[in-house]
This record gives structure tokens, C-alpha cells and sequence, in this order.
């Protein structure tokens, strides 16, 4: 005989490919959230090898390393900027997965003393339907 599913369990198992589902997204947001760190690193490193540097050079020279030097900066605040939303980002999808979880843990809970509520249910009508070997039959 197959055992049909309680409420409990179905919504259990909602919630799990629902985890699953955030858990991916979450993945991908640390994943973007990895490169643009490195990407940050890189642009300062740049910073600093492009620095204009002590000693003799053209108007030119100064001139263009101001320009380049002006652009590497743009892109390092948006980096910056972009790192510090994905963090947020990270940050409150992990808060929302915590819930899931613990909702998630709840409903598994709840599906289990549902089960045994109806086990000792059974229990109580298969022993109330068999004689009391106590009790002499007339």
C-alpha cells in the first residue's frame, strides 16, 4: 500500500527546490561578486603602475597619464560601487535563505509528528478492534 504524502511533506519538499533555486542564485552573486574583487585589485594595481612618476617627462607624457589615470579611477569607483551592491546583495539573500531553512526545518518537524500523531492513531483503532484477552468471552 502506498504511503500518501502529508501537507507537511509536500510543502517540505516546496521548500527544499525552493532553497535549491535561491542557493543557485545566491552562488552566482558570490561568483560576481569574486570576479569584481579581482577586477578591483587589478584597476589598483594599474593605479599604482600608471602613477606618473618622478623626474624628467614630456607635457604629453603627463598629460595622457592623466587622462588614462582619470578613466582607471571612473572604473575603479564603479567596481567599487558594483562590489558594495552585490555585497548587499549576498548579505540579504543569505537572510532570506536562513528563514527558508528554518521554515523548511519546521514544516519537516511538523510532518513528523503528524506522522506519528497518525501511527498511534492506527495503533489505537487496530487495538480497540481486537478482543481483550482479560476479559473472559461469554
Amino acid at each position: 500500500m502506498a504511503r500518501t504524502r502529508s501537507v507537511y511533506e509536500r510543502l517540505a519538499l516546496k521548500q527544499k527546490v525552493e532553497m535549491v533555486r535561491k542557493s543557485r542564485a545566491m552562488q552566482t552573486l558570490r561568483d560576481e561578486l569574486d570576479r569584481g574583487t579581482n577586477v578591483g585589485r587589478q584597476l589598483t594595481a594599474i593605479v599604482d603602475d600608471t602613477a606618473i612618476k618622478k623626474g624628467a617627462s614630456t607635457g604629453m607624457h603627463i598629460r595622457s597619464a592623466s587622462w588614462y589615470s582619470g578613466l582607471i579611477q571612473e572604473q575603479l569607483a564603479t567596481i567599487n560601487n558594483r562590489n558594495e551592491f552585490l555585497a548587499k546583495e549576498v548579505s540579504s539573500h543569505e537572510e532570506m535563505f536562513a528563514a527558508d531553512r528554518h521554515r523548511h526545518e519546521l514544516s519537516v518537524q511538523k510532518g513528523i509528528e503528524h506522522r506519528r500523531a497518525e501511527r498511534e492513531a492506527r495503533e489505537e483503532r487496530a487495538a480497540a478492534l481486537l478482543p481483550n484477552p482479560r476479559r473472559p468471552t461469554p
